[in-house]
């Protein structure tokens, strides 16, 4: 495995995000950084994401209004 370089610092958290706000329904995922030998502030983050009762999931559907609103995703 090649260590991500991002650093590890609110990756987790970030893919918690996604996974609550992207697929339809919503995913529940575990997540575990573990740190890089050579730099403990990158390393592997593994994602488990365990079977949903809700399965298939699908992706939301996400517009984005006129340039001027541009940060701010509409859902439909």
């Amino acid at each position: 495995m090649t260590p991500i370089y991002k650093p590890l610092n609110g990756l987790a958290e970030k893919m918690e995000q996604i996974a609550r706000t992207i697929p339809d329904p919503p995913l529940t995922i575990l997540t575990e950084a573990i740190p890089s030998d050579a730099d403990p502030t990158r390393g592997y983050l593994v994602v488990h994401i365990p079977a949903s009762p809700a399965a298939p999931h699908g992706r939301r559907e996400v517009l984005r209004p006129g340039r001027q609103n541009q940060d701010r995703p509409v859902r439909r």
